[in-house]
């Protein structure tokens, strides 16, 4: 009984583990697609309609409906995950 309660938290961990990711890559994507817009507007390549497109696409309510969730399940703290410091520095403290 105890190698099946094993398994199925493992199996547990695993799936938590690999949401976490696909939440983690959908941002990443995002973020990358906002600095490439963000370029183009320092180069002013970009137009007002473009920046508002790319500002709706990469909201936190857009990208968590198109995985099939709500915006809180995209939600986290960067302090319970980042050292101590690494936020300030991110942030160019």
């Amino acid at each position: 009984m105890d190698s099946h309660r094993s398994s199925f938290g493992k199996a547990h961990e695993e799936a938590l583990q690999k949401d976490l990711l696909r939440k983690y890559a959908a941002v990443s994507l995002a973020l990358g697609m906002t600095r490439g817009t963000l370029h183009s507007v320092l180069m002013s390549d970009a137009t007002p309609e473009e920046i508002k497109h790319m500002l709706d696409l990469t909201s936190t309510s857009k990208i968590a409906k198109k995985l099939g969730l709500e915006e809180g399940d995209l939600a986290l703290c960067p302090d319970d995950y980042l050292r101590d410091g690494e936020s300030a520095r991110i942030k160019g403290f």
